[in-house]
């Protein structure tokens, strides 16, 4: 009777093992439940194992899923792994994400001593997560084109692109350095909302200008010769007073020498004016043919707190008409 028994679990052992042979294909899904995280935290994946199309449902599923972290140089790290429950379901935790982009992906092995049948071992599709460093509240600044070549005497645009880091929320007020002589940055708009973990933007337009020449003379006063006219009024006077007794002599020779410092007074301050309200305007170059190197700042005050970021060589060419 022993004996019967014996064979009878030796008989049910062998028939378990054949089914153990007969593996079930299996398909795995993953997903994030973030696109962004801090660098050095965790971030929580949702797993999902099910049988293979055509392949039925598999009871019992069992298993275990392994979270790889596949590096742009083709390398991988495990990053956290979790039983897959009897429905196909994990939660992992991938812990310590350096800062960057991170393209996760499932491992799923099978269950060897599933009571049907052995699961296939599969991986799942990549699910990405972005890691940001951590620190105070920030933003980046960008110019696209980073390049501008314009004839001289025209204009030309970039888009400057302010992104927020760490939440930060403030207005940020734009500016060009050092822009090259005769010319003009404008910014539209030159305060700029930055924040919302949204990236904002504005239009730089800088304007060259062409060679200008003098201008005509525009007459600001009256010419000097008009101070000449006051001594020789006063001269006629004393030809109709010379006549006259000697105190009206006297009042008319006070009279003349008075008139006549003032007259060169106003002869000298009115040639002198005359001369620089008419002064011909200086020619100009217009804006220097070549190559220039700006500098572009953006700036946000928050009380105390001041946070810049430079757009530096940024390369303005102006070429000859």
């Amino acid at each position: 009777m022993a004996r019967g028994l014996t064979g009878i679990a030796l008989a049910g052992a062998s028939f378990h093992g054949a089914l153990a042979q007969t593996q079930i294909a299996t398909r795995t899904l993953i997903a994030s439940t973030v696109e962004h995280a801090a660098a050095g935290t965790t971030a929580t994946f949702k797993v999902h194992v099910a049988p293979a199309a055509g392949e039925g449902t598999a009871p019992g599923m069992g298993g275990r899923a392994t979270l790889v972290d596949v590096t742009p140089n083709g390398a991988t790290r495990d990053v956290g792994s979790g039983i897959v429950d009897a429905d196909g379901n994990a939660t992992i935790v991938a812990s310590a994400l350096t800062p960057g982009e991170h393209a996760i992906h499932a491992v799923f092995s099978g269950n060897a001593a599933s009571e049907t049948a052995a699961l296939a071992s599969s991986v799942s599709p990549v699910a990405l997560v972005t890691a940001e460093a951590t620190g105070a509240p920030s933003f980046t600044a960008t110019a696209s084109p980073s390049a501008l070549t314009v004839t001289q005497g025209d204009s030309g645009e970039t888009t400057i692109t302010l992104t927020p880091q760490n939440g930060f929320s403030e207005y940020v007020t734009l500016s060009c350095v050092n822009p090259p002589p005769d010319s003009t940055c404008t910014f539209l708009p030159v305060n700029v909302f930055v924040g919302a973990g949204t990236a904002s933007t504005s239009v730089l337009s800088i304007e060259t200008y062409g060679p200008t020449g003098p201008k005509a003379a525009v007459i600001h006063s009256s010419p000097p010769w008009f101070a000449f006219l006051f001594p020789g009024l006063l001269g006629v006077a004393g030809l109709s007073l010379r006549k006259r007794s000697g105190w009206n002599q006297l009042g008319l020779v006070l009279l003349a020498a008075a008139g006549l410092s003032s007259s060169i007074g106003l002869m000298t301050g009115c040639s002198q004016r005359y001369h620089y309200l008419n002064k011909a305007p200086a020619a100009s170059t217009g804006t220097p043919l070549g190559s220039t190197a700006l500098t572009i700042q953006a700036q946000a005050v928050s009380g105390v707190t001041v946070t810049t970021q430079l757009i530096q060589n940024f390369v303005l060419t102006v070429q000859a008409p």
